[in-house]
């Protein structure tokens, strides 16, 4: 082959190359169009006794089994790929993709995971308030003391990122939630207060590269926001992330600024998220018109913009999941995925009492009672 043949190959593949990346970006945020699937049950992926299972998840290619005393990892054909023994009383889970934490109501050990089984383990003196886990794998605990919290940070090894910063429940601050940054440079923190004439939460930011000391003001900035308890912390992209409340939803940036905030009085379920991803996230709302459940909505918002999709289902909605790939909503016996820009890309009619459906870039399940379900195209596979 010739230079001049070598150096078109080359302009080929390259091009290939790059439309195979843009291909993978644009699906991921949600641009390529996708025609509407009609899913149908498949092979079971695992039968469990229903008195033992806790939850299921999805984290990348594997169905996640989670009971009190055992976790086991399946591949969309049923083959077990890793387990692990717990011991714990009670399941809390935080996830991220490809990472997921557990621990148990006021337990004192957190277990990391991804798609290759157990990472490491956390154990403190203290009892824990709540955690979070980030796209990095990175940990943020808040930790309860005599007289305050603690919260501290750990690497995606678990090791200690060396800061250790204090609240006083006689200032009447109760940190709520903290987060670390995709970027690992800031603890992002919700704080509750409750010695003001009314109830307010204060987002602020924890260097991760302070000394490892204990002080009482530590944040960069300190947002108020005035009748509005945020018990969520969700980063859409590595500078931009959302603070959840009870009353409303607000984007900022990384250095505190408000960029916009929007009301949650109508919003039918919980504001949460699961496997946010790097290249762009988003935050839905489904929101509830008061007298008829024809009136719902989903609406996909991050911080320039919004879709709004007109929900169509012959009954009251009552399931909702979100993640990267996009949402579930469920009503009766139906179940619609839509993705990120709110284009329905699947519905499921159940024929059996199924409790969940999930999905995401690799594959889509229901969970009944007592299996975990395959869930593929009709006619196909």
């Amino acid at each position: 082959m010739n230079t001049k043949d070598s150096i078109k190959v080359t302009l080929i593949l390259t091009i290939f190359a790059i439309a195979g990346i843009v291909f993978i970006i644009f699906n991921a945020l949600g641009l390529v169009s996708i025609d509407q699937q009609t899913l149908t049950l498949g092979s079971t992926i695992y039968q469990f006794n229903p008195t033992q299972m806790e939850k299921v998840i999805l984290n990348e290619n594997q169905a996640i089994y989670i009971s009190k005393d055992g976790i086991r990892a399946f591949s969309k054909d049923g083959a077990e790929v890793w387990s692990n023994t717990l011991s714990f009383n009670d399941i809390i889970i935080r996830k991220n993709f490809p990472y997921f934490a557990l621990s148990e109501p006021n337990g004192n050990k957190i277990i990391v995971f991804s798609t290759k089984g157990k990472l490491y383990e956390l154990i403190f003196k203290n009892k824990i308030a709540n955690f979070s886990i980030n796209t990095n794998g990175e940990v943020a605990v808040i930790e309860v003391v005599d007289g305050g919290h603690i919260v501290s940070a750990y690497s995606q090894t678990g090791r200690d990122l060396g800061v250790s910063s204090g609240s006083f429940t006689s200032n009447g601050d109760y940190p709520m939630v903290a987060v670390v940054s995709p970027d690992g440079e800031y603890i992002i923190v919700s704080s509750l207060y409750l010695n003001g004439p009314t109830l307010e939460s204060t987002i602020g930011a924890i260097s991760v590269h302070k000394p490892k000391e204990v002080v009482t003001n530590p944040m960069f900035y300190a947002n108020k926001e005035s009748k509005n308890l945020v018990y969520n912390i969700e980063f859409i992209s590595e500078n931009i992330f959302a603070s959840i409340g009870d009353k409303f939803l607000t984007f900022y940036n990384i250095n505190g600024q408000l960029i916009r905030q929007i009301s949650l009085i109508n919003t039918l379920f919980k504001v949460n998220i699961d496997e946010m991803t790097p290249l762009g996230g988003f935050v839905p709302i489904v929101t509830a018109t008061p007298t008829t459940h024809a009136g719902h909505s989903l609406v996909l918002l991050n911080e320039v913009k919004e879709y709004i999709v007109k929900l169509d289902f012959d009954a009251p909605i009552n399931y909702f999941n979100a993640n990267s790939s996009g949402v579930v909503i469920g009503g009766g016996l139906i179940f619609k995925g839509y993705n990120r820009v709110g284009k329905e890309i699947f519905q499921f009619i159940a024929k059996q009492n199924v409790q969940e459906v999930l999905f995401n870039n690799y594959m889509a399940i229901a969970v009944t009672n007592n299996s975990i379900i395959r869930l593929i195209t009709k006619g196909g596979n």
